[in-house]
């Protein structure tokens, strides 16, 4: 019996299941925890030296009390990324959608916010489609229902709103957080490739399509053999 037919033959509503989300949900908590240190960690040098070269006092000290900001609120604001993170792969438990608040940053007023990630966001998507895909086959063969590839928790644009959502406790300008977001983009987005990677491979040490890859390269192989150029 197959990776396939282990997960095709077990009740979507099964303990078994429901435990493979929620150790999915501890490994990306803890996978994706030192990526947001590192954006931190960056964020103190990158508003401390723009201080430093700021064209008025004004500017200067609206960076380095931003600074002062993320220093005292980082342990909050990465705590409840992780729970927003945990929150949303639990849903994934329920047979049916839930009352749609994980779209509240989209339906308000945080479109704006959005934009300041959406190139990373495309870019990941791009450059890592084959992780992105196989991983949201995975999910969908463990969930009890079914969801799209922008509403898995794990997308890199799902991933871009949980931190915004997480950091509407910053009292920070649009300047500061468009600031911030570059750090994001760069240590977190910049270096999903290596979370999907493990979080996919976590699923397949589970027997949860292991042969989702090979099958895949194998179409994209075969492909360009039907097309003919015109004659």
């Amino acid at each position: 019996m197959d990776g396939r037919l282990d997960w095709v033959t077990t009740s979507r509503d099964s303990p078994e299941r429901a435990s493979l989300l929620g150790s999915l949900a501890a490994a990306s908590c803890q996978s994706l925890a030192p990526l947001l240190e590192r954006t931190f960690g960056a964020c103190e040098n990158v508003f401390l030296e723009l201080a430093n070269n700021a064209s008025s006092t004004h500017d200067e000290q609206r960076l380095l009390e931003f600074r002062r900001e993320l220093s005292a609120k980082k342990s909050a604001v990465m705590a409840d990324f992780g729970a927003r993170i945990t929150t949303e792969l639990t849903r994934l438990r329920q047979p049916e959608p839930g009352d749609g608040a994980a779209l509240e940053l989209v339906a308000q007023e945080q479109i704006e916010r959005q934009l300041l990630v959406s190139g990373g966001v495309s870019r990941v998507r791009n450059e890592w489609r084959s992780a992105l895909e196989q991983l949201h086959e995975r999910m969908l063969a463990i969930a009890p229902r079914d969801f799209s590839a922008q509403d898995n928790p794990l997308d890199p644009g799902r991933i871009a709103q949980t931190f915004l959502g997480a950091c509407e406790q910053l009292q920070a300008d649009m300047k500061c957080l468009q600031l911030l977001c570059r750090q994001f983009d760069v240590h977190v987005l910049g270096h999903l490739d290596g979370f999907y990677r493990s979080s996919n491979q976590m699923l397949i040490d589970a027997r949860v399509l292991p042969e989702l890859g090979s099958v895949q390269a194998r179409h994209r192989q075969r492909a360009p053999l039907t097309q003919r150029p015109p004659e």
